[in-house]
């Protein structure tokens, strides 16, 4: 990984692991193999992708969904700080 990249990387860790919210992921560690492959560890989620889950949902229960996603990034956009792909692909639901 180019040294340039790698920076960037880091420094979203720094910014990602100490974030605490209900609707966000923690991130865990970064790690470099001596390959040169990097990776930024998130806790494991399981769920299923908004974009399938609610395909056959009614709204109210997608909006109860959303809400909290909502809150999320506000709460990033307070930091300062921005989510590149808020899309229904990254979007995990999980059952309770």
């Amino acid at each position: 990984m180019a040294p340039e990249a790698y920076a960037t990387l880091a420094a979203e860790f720094l910014a990602l692991r100490s974030l605490r919210h209900e609707a966000l992921v923690a991130a865990i560690d970064l790690f470099s193999e001596a390959g040169g492959d990097t990776f930024l560890v998130e806790n494991r989620i399981d769920g299923e992708q908004l974009l399938s889950w609610g395909r056959d949902r009614p709204g109210v229960e997608v909006l109860a969904v959303v809400a909290p996603v909502a809150h999320a990034l506000a709460h990033l956009h307070a930091l300062e700080l921005v989510h590149l792909d808020p899309s229904p692909r990254n979007i995990l639901v999980v059952e309770s």
